[in-house]
Order: C-alpha cells, then structure tokens, then sequence
C-alpha cells in the first residue's frame, strides 16, 4: 500500500499516520478510492496529534 499510495496523491507520512491512530490498512485501501474521504481522515488525525501535542 505505501509503495502505491503516492498514485493517488497521498503521501507515505499520511498513510502511516493513519496506521498510528489506528485505521485498517483494509478502510486505508477505501479511502485511497476516495479522495474527499481520504483527505477528511487526514485533516482529522492531523488535528488531533495537534491537540495532544
């Protein structure tokens, strides 16, 4: 998945960030198919590291 994730316009840090937080590499694969939920996911664990920082 980190080796193709970039075709889809996200990056290997963002996939491993949601891997931290605790999303399936299974519901990772479907959001790489849905730019729109893919990039709400991302905002919203970027947000919370933030919180806990």
């Amino acid at each position: 998945m980190l080796e193709y994730c970039g075709t889809f316009g996200v990056s290997e840090e963002e996939v491993e960030l949601l891997l931290e937080v605790g999303y399936d590499p299974d519901e990772i694969e479907e959001l790489l198919m849905d730019t729109v939920a893919m990039e709400e996911a991302i905002s919203e664990v970027k947000t919370l590291l933030q919180c806990e920082a």
